[in-house]
């Protein structure tokens, strides 16, 4: 490979990393006017989100007082979660293109014969839970076969290696 086409692929990779950052930025300040919005009781009950997942606004409606308190807190509750799961899709559609993008590169293993695939390690998010606190969903069991946090330690022990 001589030493022109060499710099002319390093400016290449240079300028794509460049165009990347700055469509992460654009991504970034698209993400962060997110403002989601659940609705529970007939739209007595609204609560909006900001990008960060923070409570920014509750309303009630006029007819709230048809409501008693304990279904009042539960329709806080069911629009809150209701805005959290607006904003995951807003956030999720933002980033499609970018993730896109990335499942379309070619992974370390794919370049370097005979490299384990790390991801496989990687362990599985588990679902959060909405259940109030102390109830039944929210008891945790450890696997005994795991260690904590359920990770695994990859094994290197091919003789490539």
């Amino acid at each position: 490979m001589t030493n022109e086409h060499f710099k002319s692929q390093l400016a290449d990779l240079v300028e794509g990393f460049h165009e990347q950052m700055g469509e992460i930025a654009r991504i970034q300040q698209r993400a962060a006017a997110v403002v989601a919005t659940g609705e529970a009781q007939q739209r007595r009950v609204t609560v909006c989100l900001n990008a960060e997942g923070t409570v920014i606004e509750t309303r009630f409606a006029d007819d709230i007082d048809d409501l008693g308190y304990g279904e009042i807190a539960a329709a806080v509750t069911a629009a809150a979660q209701a805005a959290k799961a607006d904003l995951a899709g807003q956030l999720a559609e933002i980033q499609r293109p970018l993730l896109e993008q990335r499942a379309r590169l070619p992974k370390l293993t794919d370049i370097v014969e005979d490299l384990p695939d790390l991801g496989s390690y990687t362990p599985v998010t588990p679902k959060v839970s909405t259940a109030p606190p102390k109830s039944a969903e929210r008891q945790v069991d450890e696997d005994p076969g795991q260690p904590p946090g359920g990770r695994r330690e990859p094994d290197f022990k091919d003789s490539a290696w």
